[in-house]
């Protein structure tokens, strides 16, 4: 998101904390960090200069700490059973940290993946929206269906490989992948998508193009007057702009 938004997460307070999930135990010092630790301090405030009590501030830790969902011991013991919320954990971490290991730990536990992780995009779609490439290998490897879609969320250089096999597996190359390929930089990636298309894209990739850049470069001036926070920055936009300028089909 490029500017404010507003979004419900939960109809109350008990079905948000329904909806968090923690990787790790909230309570669990790693050096001098730990999971909870916002919320700890948050406390530590309200108990000490606003009066709340300390029993209720410790019954608020034990229900928060009902959200980490610990599924190393079932991935150790291959007892997975019924907990669809522990495999959807570990993949999403497995994700995450662009761990192609554990992905490869988690297929050969019988872990599936076909679930949604995100609303209604899939282990594949979650993955490239991450960058994480690794994963992406790893997933397909495993068995993970490709969406159509899947080259909509390229966002960030790509290896043409890893292009090469997200077509081999189903994903659709149209104009709009090979725009987006051209803006990240990944001009080998962006050739293999148009060699992949039935039919000649010329015409449709200068319009994808030309629209892409137009956006960039509109993003790219309110940014220079301050009118918009951009994940890319100036420098970013800028680069995306001359990727798209300079490439030929």
């Amino acid at each position: 998101m490029q500017q404010d938004g507003m979004a419900t997460l939960a109809p109350n307070v008990r079905a948000a904390f329904a909806a968090l999930t923690l990787d790790e135990d909230p309570l669990l010092s790693r050096g001098n960090y730990y999971a909870g630790i916002d919320l700890l301090e948050y406390l530590d405030e309200r108990i000490a200069e606003h009066g709340l009590g300390q029993a209720l501030a410790d019954q608020l830790i034990a229900f928060y700490r009902r959200a980490f969902v610990d599924w190393r011991p079932l991935l150790e013991s291959g007892t997975w059973g019924d907990a669809p919320r522990a495999m959807n954990r570990a993949i999403r971490y497995a994700i995450a940290t662009d761990d192609a290991t554990l992905i490869g730990q988690l297929a050969a536990a019988g872990v599936r993946f076909d679930q949604a992780l995100r609303g209604r995009a899939k282990p594949i779609d979650d993955a490239l929206i991450s960058h994480a490439f690794a994963a992406v290998d790893a997933l397909m490897t495993a068995g993970a269906v490709v969406p159509a879609s899947a080259l909509q969320q390229i966002n960030r250089a790509i290896p043409a490989p890893l292009v090469a096999r997200l077509l081999h597996h189903g994903a659709q190359a149209d104009a709009m992948a090979i725009a987006r390929c051209v803006a990240c930089g990944s001009a080998d990636s962006a050739r293999l998508i148009a060699r992949a298309c039935h039919d000649d894209v010329s015409a449709d990739y200068a319009a994808a193009s030309q629209a892409m850049r137009e956006r960039y470069e509109a993003d790219l001036c309110k940014v220079q007057t301050g009118k918009l926070g951009h994940y890319l920055g100036a420098d970013g936009l800028a680069e995306r702009i001359e990727h798209l300028r300079r490439f030929v089909l």
